[in-house]
């Protein structure tokens, strides 16, 4: 069985693009494949274990969206200056 992927964004409280750099170095390293840096953030996406793993919190999917059951623990390397760390959502666009 192939594992699922999914797309993520970590939500920097402060524009900062060398920030944004180091902590997508970091989750690299944890495993992750880094989609988009930007001074607000990273968007990165990995194995729903590895979310679980990395930021200690069980992933809940329904309906192809997921979030954190509950209050996700940031690893010590990219704990400053983070606003959220979350799983975007599909727009819902109205006629």
């Amino acid at each position: 069985m192939k594992t699922k992927v999914i797309p993520a964004k970590l939500a920097l409280s402060i524009k900062d693009e060398n920030l944004a750099e180091k902590y997508a170095q970091e989750l690299n390293k944890f495993g992750f494949e880094i989609i988009k840096i930007t001074p607000r953030g990273v968007s990165f996406r990995g194995a729903i274990h590895l979310f679980e793993k990395v930021f200690k919190s069980e992933v809940e999917t329904k309906d192809d969206e997921h979030k954190f059951i509950t209050l996700l623990i940031l690893p010590k390397e990219i704990k400053d200056s983070v606003d959220s760390i979350y799983f975007p959502t599909k727009p819902i666009f109205f006629k």
